[in-house]
């Protein structure tokens, strides 16, 4: 198993990788989440409807192995998926949104940017 090409961010144990979906089926994004140190697949997150919230899917196909997280990784989880929550609802609002890599910095209007580009 290779490691795969994984973009840093500001966690301490794990970070996140946009999983590219081309065929055009998804209105959201799944994000994989990987151990820094070992490359590991830990789970993803994405949008669950049934809840109408972003959620952490721990281990998943192929592997269904056990995931055991420490209090300071579920931490780094809980902040991921709730700047994906801010990034969301700014969205609806009308605004752009504003991320460095997989860091999600904050939301702006369109009339600030000078024009209805997202």
């Amino acid at each position: 198993m290779t490691i795969p090409e994984i973009s840093r961010n500001g966690y301490e144990h794990i970070e996140f990788k946009k999983i590219d979906t081309d065929d055009g089926s998804r209105k959201t994004s799944i994000w994989g989440c990987y151990n820094k140190k070992s490359g590991d697949s830990l789970g993803f997150v994405k949008w669950h409807g049934a809840w109408r919230q972003y959620c952490f899917f721990a281990g998943g196909p192929p592997s269904y192995r056990m995931v055991i997280l420490s209090r300071s990784c579920m931490d780094d989880i809980q902040d991921f998926i709730n700047n994906l929550m801010k990034a969301r609802e700014a969205t609806r609002q009308g605004k752009a949104t504003a991320w460095l890599g997989d860091q999600y910095l904050g939301a702006v209007d369109q009339k600030t940017l000078g024009g209805d580009q997202k």
